[in-house]
């Protein structure tokens, strides 16, 4: 982040210091939100909606302001500015989740779902856990939502096992668990930052993107790339933390309105996102000159096999034992009722 755009943060974020002294035409409370979505994307307007839910439900005593497009710096920096008090709470695309609550590690990991479906219901089964996790953490889980399937932006096509390796793929440099296991996979990926994943595939630093549809329009990395290949690596799982100490500041009316909006808002976006998916993957970026590679089945296993072997590889350096036999028997028991 360069420095004008840190000394615009920390000016914002001094603007929304918390009121203690509200006149009776402005709002008691302010929570201040960052997210590294861009504004004027899905995702913001479902924010918007949020925050005048909540406006509107306290009868506009609580307000809520979002800092869009990373404003309020990364995820590891934003973690920093909650832990001070000068953030109350971030929209974390995965990694924030990941740092703060150790049981959503097992959402991120490759190869081991193969639906959003499967995703999801291990991530409902493992709710009352991960929020004793963020409580412990000094945080409140208020949602969750899925981003989407984890796929491949490239310039060229990619139909194998061997053009996959060959392949130079971005991936988020705060991805921790999903680096670990692509590494394992012998993939070749440069790990950036969000704001500098556009110039490295300008500069030809990299050959496409491991994204998700939804984060590829948001962020425009589509722009440049021809060819989709939608082998599903993983799914990337969001989530909506606010500090327990400002939650803390409002009465248990006004936090029965946030934790009501939350819920609605978790369950917008996950919705959102699946309809997303199906219109960009059904045509919108074909309209847009991209190609879907088709997957053949022999691509596809060899993928799933070779991330089995790398998570036995890994073993516990990828994932605590018990909690990855849990999610695995989750899956088993999953898969036996559904078929």
């Amino acid at each position: 982040m360069s420095r004008h755009v840190r000394l615009l943060a920390a000016a914002l974020l001094l603007v929304w210091m918390p009121a203690r002294h509200a006149s009776a035409d402005e709002p008691k409370h302010k929570l201040r939100i960052a997210t590294a979505a861009p504004d004027d994307t899905s995702w913001a307007h479902a924010f918007h909606q949020f925050a005048r839910m909540v406006s509107e439900g306290t009868h506009g005593e609580v307000e809520i302001k979002f800092y869009y497009g990373g404003i309020a710096g990364d995820e590891a920096e934003t973690h920093r500015l909650m832990d001070a008090g000068k953030l109350d709470g971030v929209v974390s695309g995965g990694p924030l989740c990941d740092d703060v609550i150790p049981s959503m590690r097992a959402l991120g990991i490759v190869g081991l779902f193969q639906s959003q479906d499967e995703a999801t219901y291990v991530l409902n089964q493992l709710r009352p856990a991960i929020d004793k996790e963020a409580h412990a953490s000094g945080y409140l889980l208020l949602t969750t939502g899925s981003i989407g399937p984890v796929i491949m932006f490239t310039r060229e096509p990619i139909t194998s096992m061997a053009e996959l390796q060959k392949t130079k793929l971005w991936s988020w440099d705060l991805n921790k668990i999903f680096l670990k296991e692509v590494t394992e996979l012998n993939l070749s990926v440069e790990k950036t930052s969000i704001e500098t994943a556009q110039k490295a595939f300008d500069t030809k630093r990299i050959d496409g993107y491991l994204t998700t549809p939804v984060a590829a329009l948001a962020f425009q990395w589509y722009v440049g790339t021809k060819y989709i290949t939608d082998l599903r690596t993983g799914y990337l799982m969001g989530c909506f933390l606010l500090r327990e100490s400002a939650v803390d500041e409002l009465t248990p009316e006004q936090q029965a309105v946030v934790r009501k909006a939350g819920t609605k808002l978790g369950i917008k976006i996950e919705s959102d996102n699946r309809e997303q998916d199906a219109k960009l993957l059904g045509g919108v970026y074909a309209s847009r000159g991209l190609k879907l590679v088709p997957v053949s089945k022999k691509f596809r296993a060899e993928f799933f096999e070779a991330a089995r072997s790398a998570r036995q590889r890994l073993g516990e350096a990828l994932l605590p034992r018990g909690l990855y036999e849990q999610v695995v028997q989750l899956l088993a028991d999953y898969r036996a009722e559904h078929g």
